[in-house]
């Protein structure tokens, strides 16, 4: 991972190298040093302090054009100039500094706020043209989720073309953190197994002005990768109608005029497989990556490549040759089933491209933010992260549950784990998973026969159980309906649906 650093602090690492010859230990030396000085002091520096100073980007005046120039890693190669003034100035255009003094660390921006009166952390998404939320959130935090019909759904598209179709809808009042503006009220369409818990999208963003004037809502904190405990993978969200009506970057790739999606819920950089081709790009098929969709679907890029890019205004495109004064070199990973040619992640929106996005062809029905809903016939959601374990739990989810159906199947899109039954499926399906991958790592074969047996022994009895109350609560249903009529104005609720075949058994996955 490369970090960019400070002169003061590559500077003060470098003093303190000379005397022990070693990064790390010259770092617990000064520490050292500093002991007795008071803390207080701006200089009373410590090996915690010297990995959160080099954590920040920042770069003075000239050294912004040679940023790719600077690495952190083993001390910089020393210039001997036989004693004279300014001898052993540090060369800083090798990239010799060593990762071993740091941890990787990795940007995470988010809005703060309170949703329903829960304090939650929102996606910020450009590439979104609709609010979402997810289905174990929802449900984890008591909202109502309000049932749809088929005809009554968007057609929501993945980043790859996959189509989702949103489990319900809830409403919601939404409201900034420390903010004294009255919540406004806010409708979030229910996705199940999506990554993330709330997503705000497009129009909302452009209409509470988070990327103009009021750019103090979005917040942006470091993490540590290796330390974190979900590890937040790549991802990259685009909830979107097409990039006619979502922001977007006019620029300048390879000399040819391209328009980009710019997406604030990528981290990385996507390009089409057939704009690669077409521009004569080399494509390195070493690197790959899986991505997790936000469906929960993974899929994975064919490689990567390099590309010169250029931004330039709308409608004042000339071409020109590739200057460093001018294109920056990007690193793309090309997918091959894609909707859009170019997306440009976070790492562009909020550092080079800052300020540089068009918002002009965004179109709402009202400008509103209670009402404002873009003005297309299909939306997107290409919400995409690096992983594998959630993709592995949604295939296990669908293949345990079966074809699970409702009486109203035609009309109604029910989704699964509505109530307690739905959580205790969820949770003995976790349990299979664990139990199916500790008998995988068994080398004795005796041993893993005898696990085998006695997961599967277990297995049938909790089937039998399951499929025991699923009859009693069912029967119970029947009596209460026919005891109690039911109003016609009672708003419908999405039931649970019921175990078409609960002695399936997951053990092949």
């Amino acid at each position: 991972m490369t970090v960019l650093v400070d002169r003061k602090f590559i500077q003060l690492l470098d003093d303190s190298t000379r005397k022990s010859g070693s990064p790390k230990v010259a770092a617990i030396s000064y520490r050292k040093q500093s002991v007795g000085h008071d803390q207080a002091s701006r200089h009373s520096w410590n090996i915690d302090r010297l990995k959160q100073y080099a954590r920040r980007p920042r770069l003075p005046g000239a050294w912004k054009k040679d940023r790719n120039k600077y690495h952190i890693g083993n001390p910089p190669k020393m210039i001997e100039d036989g004693g004279e003034a300014g001898a052993n100035v540090p060369d800083y255009s090798a990239n010799t500094f060593k990762t071993d003094l740091l941890e990787p660390t990795r940007k995470v921006r988010f809005i703060p706020g309170e949703l329903g009166g829960h304090a939650v952390s929102a996606v910020a998404d450009t590439g979104s043209s609709i609010n979402a939320i997810s289905l174990h959130y929802a449900l984890l935090k008591g909202f109502v989720v309000h049932s749809i019909t088929k005809s009554q759904a968007p057609i929501v598209k993945t980043l790859t073309g996959e189509t989702i179709y949103p489990a319900g809808i809830v409403y919601a009042p939404w409201k900034f953190s420390h903010e004294r503006y009255r919540p406004t009220n806010l409708a979030f369409w229910v996705i199940e197994d999506t990554p993330c818990s709330v997503y705000l999208g497009t129009p909302f963003l452009h209409a509470s002005k988070v990327y103009g004037e009021m750019s103090h809502r979005l917040r942006t904190v470091l993490i540590d990768t290796e330390v974190s405990s979900d590890r937040r993978p790549i991802r990259a969200l685009s909830q979107s109608n097409g990039e006619d009506y979502l922001p977007k970057f006019h620029g300048d790739m390879e000399g040819a005029q391209v328009t980009a999606l710019a997406d604030s819920g990528c981290d990385v950089n996507i390009l089409n497989w057939q704009r690669a081709i077409s521009c004569g790009l080399p494509l390195d098929t070493s690197e790959t990556i899986s991505l997790q969709l936000a469906d929960g679907t993974m899929v994975t890029t064919c490689g990567t490549t390099e590309a010169f890019w250029r931004f330039v205004k709308a409608g004042t495109f000339t071409s020109n040759r590739p200057s460093e004064k001018t294109h920056y070199r990007l690193k793309f990973h090309v997918l091959r089933h894609c909707e859009y040619d170019i997306v440009l992640g976070q790492n562009i929106i909020y550092g080079i491209g800052k300020g540089k996005m068009d918002f002009s062809n965004i179109k709402c029905h009202s400008s509103d933010t209670k009402t404002a809903i873009l003005e297309t016939p299909h939306h997107y959601m290409s919400y995409v992260r690096e992983g594998v374990w959630a993709g592995l739990k949604r295939r296990a989810k669908r293949f345990f549950r079966g074809n699970a159906t409702t009486d109203n199947a035609d009309d109604l899109l029910a989704p699964s784990g509505q109530d307690i039954q739905g959580r205790v499926q969820d949770a003995e399906l976790g349990r299979r998973i664990q139990a199916s991958c500790a008998i995988q790592k068994l080398d004795d074969a005796a041993a893993k026969e005898a696990a085998r047996r006695r997961e599967m022994l277990a297995q049938e009895q909790w089937n039998a159980l399951m499929q025991a109350s699923t009859a009693t609560s069912t029967a119970t249903r029947s009596i209460s309906n026919r005891s109690i009529p039911q109003s016609a104005t009672t708003t419908p609720s999405i039931s649970n649906p019921s175990l078409s075949n609960p002695n399936r058994s997951i053990r092949n996955i």
